[in-house]
């Protein structure tokens, strides 16, 4: 872990609670400013810049946690698609942006994507209420 990294940070707040951790990954609840609902973020726990740092473990984690991630949200949404995305370019740390749409969402693809990701929703989507309810409902789901 480093010091500068506000992901690494994160991890080491013991007051923080993740939707799930796993033994290389953590998932993580996306901005409510994004206006995205089951908007998140899975993150590795020890800090990697580069892809090609990752280990086997960690990919092989990855790699289940991401369908078993997209089927507890089309538990509680009519998601249609599944955006994967990863800069890492503000926050090095490597993390991946999971956004999805929904059946009825009008904006697609890269607007969507950018409004997740810059946090530039024109609308208050849900209240913090709604929010809260809907990762605590998440986190069951990804905890059983």
């Amino acid at each position: 872990m480093r010091s500068d990294c506000p992901i690494c940070a994160k991890h080491r707040d013991l007051n923080t609670s993740p939707l799930f951790h796993g033994q290389n990954w953590r998932v993580e609840t996306g901005n409510i400013e994004a206006g995205v609902k089951g908007y998140i973020y899975l993150e590795p726990l020890r800090h990697v810049e580069h892809w090609s740092d990752l280990t086997q473990e960690e990919l092989l984690e990855m790699s289940l946690l991401i369908p078993q991630i997209e089927r507890a949200l089309r538990q509680l949404l009519p998601v249609e698609r599944m955006y994967m995305i990863v800069i890492s370019e503000a926050v090095r740390h490597i993390h991946v942006h999971l956004i999805p749409r929904l059946q009825d969402d009008q904006e697609k693809g890269i607007p969507l994507i950018t409004r997740a990701t810059q946090h530039r929703s024109e609308t208050d989507l849900q209240t913090q209420k709604e929010y809260d309810e809907f990762y605590r409902n998440l986190k069951k789901i990804l905890n059983q």
